[in-house]
Formats: C-alpha cells, structure tokens, sequence
C-alpha cells in the first residue's frame, strides 16, 4: 500500500495559476521545470538552510501530465466553479512536523496577501493507494 500525506491549502481563486510559486514561498521547495525559484530564494532567507532540507526530505516530487516533477498540484477540494480547482496540495512522504504545517500555514497566508488571494483553511489528508494484480489468462509456451 502505497501513502502520502497531503497537506491542502484551501483558496478562492483558480490554484492553477499559482500553485507551484505558493508551495515554494510556503516551503523553499521547486520542481523540474523551476517555476518558483524567486519564492523559494525568499523562503530560504526567511528560514535557512536547514528548514528547507527538512522540507526538502519530506516533500514527495509528484509527476504532473507531461512527465514534469513538481512539488505540489491542484487538488479538488469541492470548493469548484466553473470547474476550476481551488486548492493547492502538497504531498508529504511522511507527515509533517508540527513546526512544517505552522510554517506552511504562515507563508501561504503571507503570500495570500501579497498577491490577492484568499485562503480560506487547511487540511492534512492521509491518501492510501493500494495495487491489485489479477490474473485475467495464462499461457504455456506450446502453441
């Protein structure tokens, strides 16, 4: 059974157009395609090194549709119209520290503010994903 941790921050507008900018400012954290680096350059002067490493340790790079490694994604949090996803979600290969989600809590805020943005809550979801192999044929090598 595969898990991860989901640490969703609840917004009211489209997250598509800032998804990966917030997760930096929130978390010092970028992903392959480096969108974000100027939030994540502000968090590591704002934290230090050590923070972002621990972060570093415990955020999951998820794939998106077109292969990219990224940090975060939109996530459906029933809070749509018109179909648009409102959340950012960052997922966590294990939880995160009580200190982490204070952090996150705070930047994601801030940077709510900065750029209006409204955040409206937070959650921390546990997504447990599980395989199931079931055989359908079998063949012999005869013909």
């Amino acid at each position: 059974m595969n898990k991860r941790y989901l640490f969703i921050i609840n917004t009211d507008k489209y997250a598509g157009n800032f998804e990966r900018e917030m997760c930096a400012y929130s978390t010092g954290q970028i992903g392959d395609c480096e969108v974000g680096h100027r939030q994540a350059d502000d968090f590591l002067d704002e934290y230090g090194e050590d923070v972002v490493n621990e972060f570093g340790d415990k955020i999951m790079q998820v794939a998106d549709e077109h292969g990219c490694y990224r940090p975060c994604e939109i996530y459906n949090n029933n809070i749509e119209t018109n179909n648009e996803y409102h959340a950012v979600c960052i997922s966590f290969n294990q939880p995160p520290t009580s200190h982490m989600i204070h952090i996150m809590r705070g930047m994601s805020i801030e940077y709510g503010v900065m750029k209006g943005i409204n955040v409206l809550s937070f959650e921390l979801l546990l997504e447990e994903t599980s395989v199931i192999t079931t055989e359908i044929a079998s063949f012999n090598t005869k013909f």
